[in-house]
């Protein structure tokens, strides 16, 4: 017989335990377009299509006010690198919200750019993306871009679009990125920071989720425990 089952015939605190981390497991499942992101992972051209949508992610609606483009720059020893960051919110038809973000590298910096950073997403489920049509996202100021990130990463609440594969991939001097997206199950937003890094580093004011996680989330966290502390009543009887 499978260990597993071993060790819930062992007594009920066994099956307690086993029963709570697999209730655990469940609430915390990604839902909507919100998923648990990996260390590394490719990154989905949300623009043109994604897994089961093969027309692409619609944008959702522009949150007012959340729209900023602020200038960055970085000095190394080859120089003075700068440009801009764009940043933007929209909200999902679900109620839950999506963090845009686009770069561009002047043409007369000094270096490429390897990477652009985010925080904080720490306690929320995320998934990212870039998409091929800024243009048509009204009202942000976003345009198509020529350079897509190669790869995503998160490290606790830190969320990072890199394009530093091969020295050759990296933003270049006179190029925009795509517009890059990293999808949440967060209801609101605050003021958090962006980073642009080569060698040197530059921090900008971009956005942040705030307050709890999607209510979806922890109603099925919620629900879990219920289940769980009635079957832990029908075992003392």
């Amino acid at each position: 017989m499978p260990s597993i089952f071993r060790s819930a015939r062992a007594g009920p605190s066994a099956t307690w335990s086993f029963l709570l981390l697999a209730a655990i497991a469940f609430a915390l499942a990604p839902g909507a377009s919100a998923y648990p992101l990996m260390n590394t992972t490719a990154l989905v051209d949300m623009g043109n299509a994604l897994p089961g949508n093969a027309t692409g992610e619609a944008p959702g609606t522009l949150v007012a006010g959340s729209v900023k483009t602020d200038s960055w720059f970085f000095s190394t020893t080859a120089g003075v690198t700068s440009g801009t960051l764009t940043t933007a919110v929209y909200m999902e038809s679900s109620g839950t919200l999506d963090f845009y973000y686009q770069v561009s590298n002047n043409a007369s910096s000094s270096t490429s750019i390897g990477r652009e950073s985010n925080t904080n997403f720490d306690d929320f489920l995320t998934s990212v993306g870039f998409r091929t049509d800024g243009s048509t996202l009204t009202g942000a100021g976003f345009v198509d871009g020529t350079k897509p990130p190669d790869l995503s990463d998160r490290n606790a609440g830190v969320i990072g679009f890199n394009y530093s594969l091969v020295v050759s991939d990296k933003l270049a001097p006179g190029e925009t990125s795509n517009v890059m997206v990293i999808s949440t199950n967060a209801t609101m937003y605050t003021s958090g920071d962006a980073e642009l890094l080569d060698g040197g580093s530059a921090t900008v004011l971009a956005f942040q989720p705030t307050g709890v996680p999607e209510p979806a989330t922890m109603a099925l966290l919620g629900g879990g425990l219920l289940a769980l502390a009635g079957l832990r009543r029908y075992r003392r009887r």
